[in-house]
């Protein structure tokens, strides 16, 4: 997860209700359980990292989640989100939470990003927005999503990152120019 250096304790604060989850739900221990605070340039980033065998299988066979580099083996939605009859609203939560650690809400040039190494996710990730009629640009491996279409993109996506939905709560009260 990301945060700005004005907002870091937001992004600690999250990152640290997502490690008590874990460790609620899924039973696993402190040793097991550790939060990195990034060097240098990367200051304000949080990686939470989880060393349990049985989670990690877990989301490799059931969400078709690679182990190790997963760049190189191509970063794909899980194959289960297309089984369900309304998988727009479950892909939904998909998004929501790449967008929340992957994205940039940003304050001045009023877009949200999205970057990815992973083709084949960018890919799915443009076949996702064009589903829902969310208007973007491409650009690599990045997509933009224009303030015009904040108020869909927040409707039918939408953010559990309190800065970012901050952000964008905060966009979508000025007028369009």
């Amino acid at each position: 997860s990301d945060g700005s250096l004005l907002d870091l304790n937001l992004t600690k604060i999250h990152i640290e209700k997502l490690r008590e989850l874990k460790k609620r739900i899924w039973g696993l221990s402190d040793h097991s359980l550790k939060i990195i605070i990034g060097k240098k340039e990367n200051i304000n980033m949080y990686i939470l990292t989880v060393c349990n065998k049985f989670y990690v299988n877990y989301l490799n066979f059931v969400y078709d989640l690679p182990i190790g580099d997963k760049i190189k083996q191509g970063l794909k939605e899980p194959l289960l989100l297309n089984l369900s009859k309304n998988k727009n609203y479950i892909k939904s939560f998909l998004y929501r939470g790449l967008f929340d650690t992957d994205g940039s809400y940003s304050k001045k040039s009023s877009t949200i990003s999205f970057w990815s190494q992973s083709n084949i996710l960018i890919e799915q990730t443009k076949n996702f927005l064009k589903d829902l009629n969310i208007n973007f640009t491409f650009k690599r491996y990045e997509i933009k999503i224009s303030s015009q279409s904040y108020k869909k993109f927040i409707e039918l996506i939408g953010s559990s990152h309190e800065r970012k939905l901050k952000t964008i709560l905060n966009r979508l009260s000025i007028p369009p120019k």
